[in-house]
């Protein structure tokens, strides 16, 4: 049995050959297992760290003119320290951008107050450029920004030659740190105005102490004279107040309204003169206008030294936002002048009714006149008192009906909630339709559109029949035939309604129609009206439910005849436009 073989060689040859043949083989497989290695381990790093790297390179690489990414890091990292990392770099970039919101917002606001104040506001360099020049000085003075800069010691064609004298050294004063901080100096404009205004100069220096520029204000002593001005010289009573309403200062017209010495207003707050103590009000006033920055037209009464008085005042928080300024109008006079029209109103109310209660009362009389005859001759059956008393069960509800609309109108309440228009105007139709009828003018309705607001429902009304009786107490001078009152409601937009009444009552002469709306102002009798019903009109419609009002003479057709009348056309709108 062959067990083996046995391989001898005596060369040494061969074996060289062969083992030449197995290292090549060798160190080709090395090689091609380590390109793989390699290739693999690439593979690996770049998606592994390569790629995130690169990913946060390009995110930081796709930045703003500020140099901050404009997109987030991505964070779908397969590791977890690139993720936290570009977790971290998020959150930095966030507050980074957070922060430049914030000095932008800073800078713009900062920009905006100098821009924006009455005040001249500049800034020149070592080399007497003017570089930097606030809104107000380049309206006033006439030049632009572009004008200015970069053309030493152009800014002092704006100085008068007295002043150039005591500012032309100015730099080389500052540069020496003798500038003469406080002083007057007056302005030329382009246009050769001429204002005197007071400057204050402050030098900012370098790290070196050498000057690096010089900031000029000027604040403009005219203005200031004429507020003085107003301030002393006005009828109407003025005062500063802190934001417990405590007096600060105060014209001359507040002392004499008040009756009160200097001293002793010094000593006292607005809030403690007035009739009403409601503490809860009085802080909502407050707070109303530190939120809107003022009120306007609020009415007040106040108790002063020996008297009561009606006022109307205005109060506008001041720049500091730590005072208030407040104006405040005696309107006593005009109080007892809306008394007397109140009282004119409700005479005018009661001839309504009367108006209103004729023809049902004479129904009545009537129906029960004729059930006493029927009774006297035996000819009074069941039927006959059934069907009278229903008949005055009827008349007597429409009685009730009609003292209870003028009486909700007469009470005068004054909560505002959401009012239809169209309710409001047929309520005021039914308030004054027999007056109407009984003075023979023709009410045309259309009627078609509604809008809801806010407001009250009284003080519409009584606008509503302001205007409607003025058309009526035109129209009695005229035709019967030719007596019209037309009133249209037309929608403009879901927010807006347009509301118009229109007469036939001939216009009113165009170089007073302008006056109508004013208080006391009157084409009629001084026995007839007051000259506040109009007035009163603008008050309710304008002031107190922000609509717009607009009065002009019309010429318009009607059954083929040519009319011209007073139209007057109000917008009301919603509070969401």
């Amino acid at each position: 049995i062959k067990i083996a073989t046995l391989e001898l060689y005596i060369s040494d040859e061969k074996l060289k050959e062969k083992l030449k043949k197995i290292v090549k083989t060798s160190i080709l497989e090395i090689f091609i297992l380590a390109f793989f290695i390699i290739v693999l381990v690439f593979l690996i790093i770049k998606s592994l760290i390569l790629k995130p790297i690169s990913n946060i390179v390009d995110a930081i690489q796709n930045s703003d003119i500020y140099g901050i990414p404009k997109e987030d890091i991505p964070q779908n990292n397969i590791v977890k320290e690139f993720n936290e990392l570009s977790i971290k770099m998020n959150e930095m970039i966030f507050t980074i951008k957070d922060l430049q919101k914030q000095i932008i917002k800073e800078k713009d606001f900062i920009s905006n107050i100098i821009d924006n104040s009455n005040v001249i506001i500049a800034v020149i360099d070592s080399n007497g450029n003017m570089f930097k020049i606030n809104k107000f000085a380049q309206e006033f003075i006439g030049y632009k920004q572009e004008d200015i800069s970069n053309k030493p010691f152009f800014w002092l064609n704006f100085l008068h030659k007295d002043a150039k004298e005591t500012v032309g050294n100015i730099i080389e004063k500052a540069k020496n740190g003798n500038i003469k901080k406080y002083y007057k100096a007056t302005c030329i404009s382009k246009n050769q105005e001429e204002r005197v205004f007071e400057w204050s100069n402050t030098v900012i220096s370098k790290d070196d102490g050498s000057m690096d520029y010089l900031v000029l204000i000027g604040i403009d002593v005219t203005q200031k004279e004429e507020l003085e001005l107003i301030f002393n010289y006005s009828k109407d009573g003025i005062a500063i107040l802190d934001l417990n309403t405590k007096l600060l200062n105060f014209n001359n017209s507040f002392i004499e309204m008040t009756g009160y010495t200097k001293d002793e207003l010094l000593e006292k707050t607005s809030f403690e003169m007035l009739v009403n103590k409601n503490i809860d009000k009085h802080e909502m006033l407050i707070e109303e206008i530190l939120k809107k920055g003022f009120i306007v037209n609020h009415e007040e009464i106040f108790v002063f030294k020996d008297k009561r008085v009606f006022t109307n005042l205005s109060v506008s928080l001041l720049p500091n936002k730590k005072t208030l300024l407040m104006i405040i109008k005696d309107v006593s006079s005009l109080k007892v002048l809306q008394e007397q029209s109140k009282l004119a109103s409700l005479g005018e109310m009661i001839g309504n009714i009367a108006h209103q209660w004729r023809q049902p009362l004479s129904f009545i009389s009537t129906i029960a006149s004729s059930l006493k005859v029927k009774s006297e001759y035996d000819m009074l059956t069941k039927e006959d008192i059934n069907e009278v008393s229903a008949s005055i069960v009827k008349q007597t509800e429409y009685l009730s009906n009609t003292i209870d609309n003028f009486r909700d109108f007469i009470k005068g309440d004054k909560l505002y909630t959401n009012i239809s228009i169209k309710d409001v105007l047929e309520n005021s139709l039914t308030l004054v339709s027999a007056s109407l009828n009984n003075n023979f003018v023709n009410l045309i309705l259309e009627l078609d559109d509604d809008l809801t607001i806010f407001g009250n429902k009284n003080e519409l009304t009584e606008a509503f029949l302001n205007i409607i009786s003025n058309s009526k107490d035109v129209l009695k001078s005229i035709e019967e035939k030719d007596r019209f009152i037309f009133i249209k409601t037309k929608k403009i937009d879901e927010n807006k309604l347009e509301l118009k009444f229109l007469d036939s009552g001939g216009g009113i002469d165009e170089s007073i129609i302008s006056k109508v709306l004013e208080p006391y102002f009157t084409t009629k009798h001084k026995s007839q009206g007051t000259g506040l019903g109009l007035a009163i009109v603008d008050k309710i419609v304008r002031e107190r439910h922000k609509a717009s009002i607009e009065i002009y003479n019309e010429e318009f057709i009607y059954n083929g005849k040519k009319y011209k009348g007073l139209s007057f056309k109000i917008i009301f709108k919603t509070s969401e436009s």
